[in-house]
């Protein structure tokens, strides 16, 4: 355009926009119709003309095309304002390409969102590393890093500081190898978190810029296959007291039967051959017992046989079946009984098995001369029964599994002394079928024991 705003020269593409023909030069630009959604276009240019100063906006067509428009004043050779020129860039395409750029980065920032929210919940291990290893070159670092839903500070990537000692070491050497070797592998690390340590099964991948770590808790699975192993353990520890408890007896049993053929003439050393006969078949006949005993309880078939029970006549009973074993050790027992009488809804013969056989172990885990306490306590609605020794005690470690199946005894002395360690078992399962509870208390080993046996009342009362 002129200073006079009439038409000097048009590229072939302001047709597109400007209904102009070659004859249109000359004719002042107000005259011109054209297609773009601008109504100020004549009031700008004159504007530009005045203030010699650049302007540009976005415009847009009719048929929605976006142009970049501008102003511009000119000026001649010899330094003189000539007019002014409008120039249009199409730029639908870049906005659709920005539009689409921000509507991808909105679905990124989205994306990333939901996987910070997946981290924090999942029980996971995930560690990004940079390819800072190679030839000579022991720095390893973590660029990022998630352990358990929690995001890991600079220091804790740096040092791994979450791992167990040693296994931080692993998974440097681990990651340094898949990335030289460009191979992935497979580690369990164990990560220290509040008190617990956890066991990951970690995949470590190489990736275009180093290597990704990523570990599953496998901790409970861990947990269940050390326990089956201790419990196989147990089940072959007990096979092996079984067979060794089971053969005791038979070798004085034969020696007995022998001496009793040779002896048909002398009465006195024929009855104390039945006499040793009978006390081995009786304790092959207890081990047997307690088999099936523990064998009807675990498969629901035992049946108590309820009534009125007085505790102190089941008490009676034990003790008498202890006495020998405890007076053979020189004992000291100490029985306190209330002075009322105290009846429970039980199985009398059961009862009996029950105490006598705390009884039984507090002689037997208490070395000669020891103390044995017998103390029975109302407690609302329930009595408690306590069994005291100041014997061997119990590990702590082992208080929790006492009173499981194949957990043999408290220590050697107790195996050495016999007994296939399933008492205990027995206890707790006969306990619970009478509706009560029992649980062990010591200090430790070398602190004695306590074994408290709880029962209903009969009627909740005394």
């Amino acid at each position: 355009l002129d200073r006079e705003l009439n038409i000097k020269r048009f590229t072939p593409r302001a047709q597109d926009l400007f209904n102009v023909i070659p004859s249109d030069i000359g004719r002042p630009l107000v005259h011109l119709t054209h297609r773009l959604d601008c109504d100020y276009l004549w009031e700008m240019t004159q504007s530009v003309l005045q203030t010699l100063r650049s302007v540009e906006r976005e415009v847009r067509s009719r048929d929605g095309r976006c142009y970049l428009a501008r102003w511009l004043p000119y000026r001649s050779i010899e330094d003189r304002i000539e007019g002014v020129v409008l120039t249009f860039v199409d730029v639908t395409d870049l906005r659709d390409a920005v539009a689409a750029r921000r509507r991808s980065e909105e679905a990124l920032l989205q994306v990333e969102e939901r996987l910070r929210v997946a981290l924090r919940s999942a029980p996971l291990v995930i560690l990004g590393f940079d390819a800072l290893v190679g030839p000579g070159s022991d720095a390893l670092v973590a660029t990022w890093g998630f352990v358990m839903g929690r995001e890991l500070d600079p220091h804790e990537r740096t040092a791994l500081t979450m791992f167990a000692p040693g296994h931080g070491d692993r998974l440097r050497a681990s990651v340094r190898e898949v990335v030289t070797q460009r191979a992935g592998q497979r580690a369990e690390l164990d990560l220290v978190i509040g008190d617990a340590t956890h066991t990951f099964d970690v995949r470590i991948e190489p990736t275009a810029f180093g290597a990704t770590a990523v570990g599953f808790d496998i901790t409970p699975s861990k947990l269940a296959e050390a326990s089956l192993r201790d419990a196989d353990r147990r089940k072959d520890e007990f096979l092996a007291t079984l067979s060794h408890e089971l053969r005791n007896p038979l070798a004085p049993l034969q020696v007995a039967l022998d001496v009793a053929r040779l002896t048909d003439d002398d009465p006195a050393q024929r009855a104390h051959s039945l006499s040793i006969m009978e006390r081995q078949v009786g304790m092959l006949t207890t081990l047997v017992n307690e088999l099936l005993d523990l064998s009807r309880i675990t498969q629901g078939k035992i049946v108590l046989e309820r009534s009125p029970v007085s505790l102190a006549h089941v008490l009676e009973s034990a003790l008498i079946a202890t006495r020998p074993k405890i007076d053979d050790a020189k004992h000291e027992l100490r029985i306190e009984l209330p002075d009322k009488q105290i009846e429970v809804d039980g199985d009398f013969r059961r009862l009996v098995q029950v105490f006598t056989n705390l009884l039984s172990n507090a002689a037997k885990y208490t070395p000669p001369g020891g103390h044995i306490g017998l103390t029975v306590v109302l407690e609302d609605h329930k009595v408690a029964v306590r069994v005291q020794d100041d014997g061997l005690g119990i590990a702590p470690d082992m208080l929790p599994r006492i009173f499981e199946i194949f957990v043999q005894s408290r220590d050697a002395r107790g195996r050495s002394q016999g007994g296939l360690g399933i008492g205990l078992s027995l206890v707790r399962r006969l306990i619970e079928l009478h509706g009560g509870s029992v649980r062990a208390v010591s200090d430790g080993r070398g602190r004695g024991s306590e074994f408290v046996v709880e029962l209903p009342l009969r009627n909740g009362r005394a």
